[in-house]
């Protein structure tokens, strides 16, 4: 009940810090950050105590095109349950989730540009968040795989609301390429969390665990960067970064990278990569804290706190506070099964 503490009710009940008056601070967010820039959220918030007032995206410098305080959202009759937790927006006829979010984040590319106004889009997709709920077509692709599970990827479900998802991020790319905006555009793909390696839903193979656990399988994801001309298509770099450096990097990248001496950041830009005009301003470490939680029996247990710290080509995990500290070695072992 007191939103200053950072959660409000359950463990998976966030507040972002607001600057009113019951909070010690305020969160600074991008969409704060980037002057000049038209900034708006499409999807998934999760970050205001569900719905609490004063804690919505508008109150941290987004334009609130549709968002739903939540987890998780049905794909499917989704307009009911976001009433009240956040906002749909006008009714554009889609019956899918991810189709309905897709035309409204086009739209809004399509209006920046006509109007010639710098943008800053975040726009996190449900997919591939349960429920897994895929369009018919979808699903019936992946049922009738005759190679289906071969790689332990085996749930039709899942990989029909991925393949939604896949679709999303090419509508996108193409309608910057349509545009003829590419050029001066980031766009950047990254997931939050390593897939669930439980239920069959998917593999992170040959990675260790999944979801909601610090070994490689739940802590290592995707990270694609898009610019035609600035990014070298194709080129790769096995240097380990985190999700806190997105934010450095985007103001670094619009030629606001002055302001970083005055901000406390826990992430540093990777520009320098991405453009290929330097090396990587290498950390000394990397840390992770996680109150860890196992799924059994369809319910949340709390099984203590879960640490782990990267040092270059080592990692020490702790996996509970009463557990031994185990130590890999990524590079000769990623799969992190030798101690």
């Amino acid at each position: 009940t007191d939103p200053a503490v950072g959660f409000v009710a359950s463990s998976f009940t966030y507040v972002l810090q607001s600057g009113q008056e019951q909070d010690e601070r305020d969160v600074l967010t991008i969409a704060e950050a980037l002057k000049g820039y038209r900034s708006a959220i499409i999807g998934k918030w999760h970050l205001g105590g569900i719905g609490l007032e004063g804690y919505q995206p508008g109150d941290q410098g987004f334009e609130e095109i549709a968002y739903f305080d939540h987890g998780g959202s049905p794909y499917f009759d989704w307009q009911n349950k976001w009433k009240g937790v956040g906002v749909t927006g006008e009714d554009l006829g889609f019956d899918y989730l991810t189709d309905d979010l897709t035309e409204r984040a086009v739209r809004f590319i399509k209006d920046c540009s006509k109007k010639k106004e710098p943008f800053f889009l975040y726009f996190p997709q449900f997919a591939v968040h349960s429920p897994r709920q895929a369009k018919p077509e979808d699903l019936a692709y992946f049922e009738t795989k005759p190679n289906r599970g071969w790689n332990g990827h085996a749930m039709p479900e899942y990989a029909g609301v991925l393949r939604g998802l896949d679709n999303s991020v090419g509508r996108v790319v193409n309608t910057l390429n349509e545009l003829g905006i590419a050029e001066n555009t980031l766009l950047i793909f990254v997931s939050d969390n390593g897939g669930i390696d439980r239920e069959n839903a998917t593999s992170n193979a040959p990675l260790r665990a999944g979801k909601g656990k610090l070994y490689e399988g739940g802590v290592r994801v995707p990270f694609i960067a898009y610019q035609p001309g600035t990014v070298k298509a194709g080129s790769v770099c096995d240097v380990a970064i985190d999700v806190t450096d997105i934010f450095p990097t985007l103001l670094s990248f619009v030629g606001q990278g002055n302001e970083l001496g005055e901000l406390a950041f826990d992430g540093q830009s990777i520009l320098p990569v991405l453009v290929q005009s330097g090396p990587y301003p290498a950390r000394d470490h990397l840390y992770w804290e996680w109150d860890r939680y196992d799924w059994g029996e369809g319910e949340l247990v709390p099984d203590g706190r879960m640490q782990a710290v990267r040092a270059g080509r080592w990692k020490a995990v702790r996996p509970r506070p009463s557990a031994p500290v185990e130590l890999y070695d990524l590079q000769r072992d990623p799969a992190e099964t030798t101690d």
